[in-house]
């Protein structure tokens, strides 16, 4: 075990913040701690391998313990608000992202992986997950996402499915084959929630500010959730609970490339129309998973030494049915783990603009004037790879499935 102190000078006094145990390879490997200050001094990042993901890096909140130093009477400062203790043997300090899970879970099985993944970072304290809706007209889609949740112990999750009919409704692979196998309380399509419903619901009971919402299907979804008026859950119209509840938008889809052509984006080009209004007046910040970086990075293999019941296992073993790949792209990955994680696995590029044609492809403009950005390569391949596949096959930490 690896452990971490405060010490307090003048009381000569040790201060516990964690213990954490190494999963570095023994013999020539280890990894250090290498703890250091954050530049308002309230905070303490270190290096640890305890939650089996590789080397990571974690950041404590130490404001608690620095107004309230050892020896000192109770009471006699008042901590801020975000001030919490850092408590013994725990490196998560940082309060969870509240997320909103948007996804199109039909065509593509790297939904699947995105959705396994935000539950991993859950499960790791990162993430809050607040509600999930589905931009498909196929109608096992939201079952095959709740089973997902379920396996993850989290079959409470509010969902919502998109309830319009101009998008093109595509089958799957996988959605039913997961719905049929897998523990799960949603039916058919068309007796789940209006998704509009169940994301105003959410927003509303949030504080401002507070919430990323996080898309990687076709954006109708949330172009409706713009288009909605003030209903029994607030009595703002859409557009102003969003500026209001949401700080950022994460939205995979967009290609850039340093020539600034135009490249076909899959989410937008299957529903354009909502793409160019949605990105037009989405009114807080937007940042693009960008689709060459997720493009680059293939997981899934691994899937194999999970139990036979874990619906991702059983998404990849159909899709990839009769076939020999068994990888799938990463680009709803990454997306994810850049709404999650930002700069600790990305670069980024921005401010700039996410320029949309009318047929959908989309460039960059560096000097368009918006609040949107795009992640870049930080980490080699193979390294990046290896994160996502670990969350990837990570078992839930509150399974309630057999």
């Amino acid at each position: 075990y690896q452990h971490l102190f405060l010490y307090h000078l003048p009381t000569r006094q040790f201060v516990p913040l964690a213990r954490l145990k190494s999963t570095a390879p023994t013999n020539v490997y280890r990894v250090d701690s290498h703890p250091r200050l954050s530049r308002s001094g309230r905070g303490v990042s270190i290096d640890a391998t305890h939650e089996g993901l590789g080397r990571q890096m974690y950041v404590m909140d130490i404001g608690y313990i620095l107004d309230h130093p050892p020896g000192k009477a109770a009471g006699t400062s008042s901590p801020r608000v975000e001030d919490k203790p850092a408590a013994p043997g725990s490196s998560k300090a940082v309060t969870p992202l509240k997320v909103i899970f948007d996804t199109d879970m039909d065509g593509d099985n790297d939904d699947v992986a995105a959705a396994a993944i935000l539950h991993a970072l859950a499960d790791a304290g990162k993430a809050q997950i607040l509600a999930m809706g589905v931009v498909s007209r196929c109608p096992y889609s939201p079952a095959c996402l709740d089973a997902i949740n379920t396996y993850h112990g989290r079959g409470d999750i509010p969902i919502g499915v998109y309830q319009g009919t101009t998008l093109i409704k595509r089958g799957s692979l996988y959605a039913q084959k997961v719905a049929e196998r897998c523990p799960h309380d949603l039916g058919l399509s068309h007796e789940v929630p209006d998704v509009v419903d169940i994301y105003r619901r959410a927003l509303s009971g949030q504080p401002d500010g507070a919430v990323t919402m996080i898309a990687v299907g076709q954006m109708d979804n949330l172009l409706n959730l713009l288009a909605s008026g003030p209903d029994r859950h607030s009595t703002l119209a859409g557009r102003d609970l969003v500026r209001r509840k949401v700080a950022t938008l994460f939205v995979m889809a967009p290609y850039f490339n340093e020539r600034n052509e135009y490249q076909r984006a899959y989410n937008f080009v299957s529903s354009p129309q909502a793409a160019r209004e949605l990105i037009a007046q989405w009114p807080t910040t937007i940042k693009f998973g960008e689709g060459n970086l997720g493009h680059r990075h293939f997981i899934g293999s691994r899937l194999g030494e999970t139990t036979a019941g874990n619906p991702a296992r059983i998404a990849f073993d159909a899709y990839f049915a009769g076939k020999k790949e068994n990888k799938r792209h990463c680009a709803d990955p990454t997306t994810v783990l850049y709404a999650v994680c930002g700069a600790q696995y990305f670069g980024e590029i921005g401010p700039g603009a996410c320029e949309v044609r009318e047929d959908g492809f989309t460039r960059w403009n560096a000097a368009g004037g918006q609040q949107h950005f795009y992640n870049t390569q930080k980490l080699p391949v193979e390294e990046l790879e290896r994160v996502m596949e670990q969350l990837l096959i990570k078992p839930p930490a509150r399974e309630t499935v057999p």
